[in-house]
């Protein structure tokens, strides 16, 4: 791994897994500028799919499921 971002996470102990391919005919992410657009996030959870809702009622037990999804994007964007 290289990178700031990257050695940080190996730092807490984030491992990034491997992406799982599309389920569809996509293109797993686009950049236009500054920006990146990704598709296809589902949430992963030692090996198991989960179901997550995120927004201002939920509290803190979604946090398990945000950090795995944000280590799957990562892991998404490693592979562009």
């Amino acid at each position: 791994m290289s990178g700031r971002i990257e050695a940080r996470m190996t730092e807490l102990g984030f491992k990034p897994p491997i992406p799982a391919a599309p389920a569809a005919n996509y293109v797993p992410f686009g950049a236009s500028g500054n920006l990146v657009f990704v598709a296809g996030q589902i949430c992963h959870s030692n090996g198991e799919r989960r179901q997550i809702r995120l927004g201002a009622a939920v509290g803190v037990s979604a946090l398990p499921g945000a950090v795995a999804v944000a280590v799957e994007v990562e892991a998404t964007l490693e592979i562009g």
